[in-house]
């Protein structure tokens, strides 16, 4: 049977209508941001009216091979590595159509405007694996073939300054106080109806502890869905806030005595028959209440842990979260107890994770496929308990050196990816911030609130 012309659709009976196209999924928009998610969780790509879609999805936008690894600052540097492989050539953005929504602000001067994320492919069609989505996606359909499926959220957390004076929003540092929610309720209201325009559902939103520190939860998703959500809202937030006249921060700390800022990856893995696969079946004995696969899966996320904590804590500011009591030293996990790397939560037949060493300056594409990683080397090879316990590296050059060392994350995560992150933390973020004379930690923690 002969395909249909272009230019005919099918009614809604069915029937072929001549003379009137067939609808893209676009049709609805008069432009179309298209992006790539780089290292640093940061949107990058093109905004493009909707003529240009139909060659970009069969050709691809044409990018920078680079363009995932520019600096924490977005700027462009010429790494060494990919220029090795790339020859300061293209990649290409390829539209996964899976995700195109409305923009968060859906209307702009009459014109509808969509959002869609990308794929990168190499210039032979192939797909990018070190795109952070893609090793995300990699991870997930790793679990997949196990029968195990990854749900998750993120508890979301930020700070709100003046975009002028640099100064904290007018309100006192108290934690969970509705009243200065209250406050900035319209504020709130009028991004969290935008978010809905993307299909993120924001909660909760919740103070949190330090000077202008908020909270938002979203639902709980399915795989990808959580780092696309959170990486969408983190984007978004930054711009809306631009527009109102606020700047957004990710900092860890403010001062030397500030409790630091800390963002939490709630996670749970389920089996095909709709069951919790992490809490304890019929015949397993558990003191711990877990299951062998949930034990199993925690235990490599412990063994790998050094590793992951570059992912976690990106930046060396991250690593003044360590000199709190309350904050994780040792890689390891038990229930209800925030002083763990994981807090088990949740019931008997309900089991949930609550990783707690990330930072809001984590990106979700590359903190859930390391931790995934992890547990399937720790399913697969029945781990138990590293003992002595693993501690938490004192800053990023040791979490880095633990990441390259660490031949199961380097090889799942993807060696190109890795050399690039470790490449780009350390010639455009410690070097700089090293350089010069020794500082007082009071000199230090200035030198890094003007750097990040």
């Amino acid at each position: 049977m002969p395909l249909p012309n272009k230019d005919i659709k099918k009614t809604d009976s069915g029937n072929l209508k001549p003379n009137e196209k067939i609808l893209a999924p676009w049709d609805g928009f008069d432009y179309v941001y298209i992006v790539v998610y780089n290292i640093h969780g940061q949107a990058l790509g093109k905004f493009v009216h909707v003529s240009a879609m139909e060659e970009i999805m069969e050709l691809g936008q044409s990018v920078y091979a680079g363009v995932c690894f520019s600096t924490i600052h977005g700027v462009t540097v010429v790494n060494p590595n990919i220029v090795k492989r790339y020859k300061f050539g293209s990649k290409y953005m390829k539209p996964d159509l899976s995700t195109l929504v409305p923009n968060a602000t859906p209307v702009c001067r009459g014109n509808n405007i969509g959002h869609v994320i990308c794929d990168l492919l190499h210039w032979d069609g192939s797909l990018d694996v070190s795109s952070p989505r893609t090793c995300a996606l990699l991870q997930l359909d790793k679990l997949l073939k196990l029968g195990l499926t990854l749900k998750s959220g993120i508890e979301f957390k930020f700070t709100i300054k003046g975009l002028k004076s640099k100064a904290d929003m007018e309100r006192e540092s108290r934690f969970a106080a509705t009243r200065e929610i209250g406050v900035y309720q319209e504020l709130f209201l009028e991004f969290m109806d935008e978010m809905k325009n993307m299909g993120v559902i924001i909660t909760s939103v919740q103070t949190d502890a330090g000077p202008s520190g908020f909270e938002f939860t979203c639902a709980p998703c399915d795989g990808i869905l959580t780092a696309d959500n959170t990486s969408r809202l983190r984007n978004a937030l930054e711009v809306y806030l631009k527009r109102k006249g606020f700047e957004i921060s990710y900092l860890t700390n403010f001062t030397l005595e500030s409790v630091p800022v800390t963002q939490h990856y709630n996670f749970s893995l389920w089996k095909s028959d709709g069951t919790n696969a992490m809490a304890p079946v019929d015949g397993e004995k558990s003191a711990d209440y877990l299951s062998d696969i949930g034990r199993h899966f925690l235990n490599g996320l412990c063994h790998h842990g050094p590793a992951l904590a570059a992912f976690g804590l990106p930046t060396v500011h991250c690593y003044r979260l360590s000199r709190f009591k309350a904050c994780p030293s040792y890689f390891n996990y038990g229930w209800n107890d925030k002083t763990k790397c994981v807090r088990l939560r949740g019931k008997e037949d309900n089991t949930m994770c609550e990783y707690r060493l990330a930072s809001p300056q984590a990106n979700p594409y590359l903190v859930f496929p390391s931790i995934v990683a992890a547990g399937i080397d720790g399913i697969i090879r029945k781990l138990e308990m590293p003992d002595p316990v693993l501690p938490v590296p004192g800053d990023l050059p040791s979490a880095l050196s633990a990441l390259k060392k660490d031949s199961v994350i380097m090889e799942a995560m993807g060696e190109e990816l890795v050399n690039a992150f470790v490449y780009i933390k350390t010639t455009h973020e410690i070097e700089p911030l090293m350089a010069g004379e020794t500082a007082s930690d009071e000199e230090m923690l200035k030198r890094e609130m003007e750097f990040y």
